[in-house]
């Protein structure tokens, strides 16, 4: 990212907003970052620098939670029963999108709203970012 930035001010490109997809987390779980690749204090500091400049820096979140019982999202997703529901067994929907075997939050489950706020607003604590996509 940082490379990239450089490149377009080189090249007197005008960025507003830097957006990024899912390369940034930690196999593709929401509210993480990849350790190796994108550690959340580099992160943290091309924001701040980002926001120096008067840009913008906006991530992707999916709805799908990996099924991880060592992932905080997903524990405490589990714990409030906020997850759709398999029609026929009761039991937590599964699909599969990039980080594997996930649930999806059902947001008409009155705590589903208030469970998401909070992983975000624990996320956004850590990482002051302007958006998610």
């Amino acid at each position: 990212m940082e490379a990239v930035t450089a490149n377009y001010s080189k090249a007197g490109i005008p960025i507003t907003t830097f957006w990024v997809d899912i390369d940034y987390m930690d196999g593709y779980r929401d509210f993480t970052t990849d350790p190796t690749a994108f550690p959340m204090s580099g992160m943290r500091s091309y924001v701040e620098r980002l926001h120096s400049t008067g840009n913008r820096f906006v991530l992707i979140l999916d709805p799908g939670i990996k099924i991880d019982g060592n992932d905080a999202a997903y524990s405490e997703g589990m714990a409030e029963g906020i997850f759709v529901k398999d029609g026929y067994t009761g039991a937590p929907y599964t699909g599969v999108v990039w980080p594997g075997a996930v649930h999806f939050p059902d947001f008409l489950h009155p705590n589903a709203s208030a469970w998401w706020g909070r992983q975000v607003a624990g996320f956004l604590e850590k990482l002051p970012v302007d958006g998610l996509w």
